[in-house]
């Protein structure tokens, strides 16, 4: 198992945010393995595998919060102007359905 966390500089609060099995069908990228710090044989493309993961907390954020932005921003500590930006730029508007 892996986790992965969110260390909080002014509080020093370390926060595991998601506990994965490194080797489950969820963590891996292309059929190669991306999640426990093994760089797959073929290489990856590192941006689509943050944007994916960015994408991903962003919608978990709205999701946990009814779609509420301010309180999204805040867990994912940004500013709300931020997320809206970043939502209208990755085209995330909108409630999935």
């Amino acid at each position: 198992m892996s986790k992965f966390a969110i260390y909080e500089p002014a509080s020093g609060v370390i926060e595991v945010v998601k506990e994965v099995d490194a080797n489950s069908e969820s963590t891996k990228v292309g059929g190669e393995r991306s999640a426990g710090g093994e760089l797959p044989t073929a290489g990856l493309d590192l941006r689509a595998a943050v944007e994916a993961f960015e994408n991903d907390l962003i919608l978990q954020a709205l999701s946990r919060t009814g779609w509420n932005k301010n309180q999204a921003a805040q867990l994912l500590g940004l500013n709300r102007t931020t997320l809206v930006e970043m939502l209208k730029r990755k085209r995330l508007n909108g409630r999935a359905a």
